[in-house]
């Protein structure tokens, strides 16, 4: 009879390998933030169609006041003031851009999920050149949800490049 290699299982499964467990929950979970942000960008871009030939400030005051929004405050008003300058163009420019984002979110979420090599690759190159926008954006008008947000891309940079090269050493 012939005994099985310490690689055979009943699965097929290598079993002289440590399980990828945490990597696994990792992926997962970075998978996850990913398919909220295409959530959250599909909603916004949605919302933006809705309103390209609505009166942009009127809506936002409308949202404000069923939010219970302080419509007096000095950063509502600049936000109402800039919302006047943009025109029907702009509006339609910035649901193509937010429409396309949310794809590459839902592309990179659903790889991410599935484990696939290439959702890594790719949210690495998304996230990677997003970075340098945001380190720009957080020093000129430094807030801590801007710089934590930074950190947590750097950092989901810097897990799936680690990952990759691990996996390449493994193979």
């Amino acid at each position: 009879m012939i005994s099985p290699s310490p690689t055979d299982t009943a699965e097929g499964v290598d079993i002289t390998t440590k399980p990828r467990h945490s990597e696994d929950r990792a992926l997962k979970w970075i998978g996850g933030v990913k398919l909220f942000q295409a959530l959250v960008l599909l909603i916004v871009a949605t919302g933006i169609l809705s309103n390209i030939h609505n009166d942009l400030q009127a809506s936002v005051v409308r949202w404000a006041h069923r939010l219970h929004f302080d419509q007096d405050n000095h950063f509502f008003s600049l936000l109402l003031e800039k919302l006047g300058l943009v025109t029907q163009q702009q509006l339609k420019q910035l649901t193509w851009l937010t429409f396309i984002y949310a794809i590459v979110f839902l592309a990179e979420g659903i790889g991410l999920m599935m484990k696939k090599r290439w959702a890594e690759y790719l949210t690495i190159v998304v996230t990677g050149s997003l970075i340098p926008l945001e380190i720009s954006e957080t020093v000129r008008h430094f807030g801590p949800i801007k710089a934590v947000l930074l950190v947590f891309n750097v950092g989901i940079v810097w897990y799936l490049i680690r990952l990759l090269r691990k996996q390449k050493k493994e193979e």
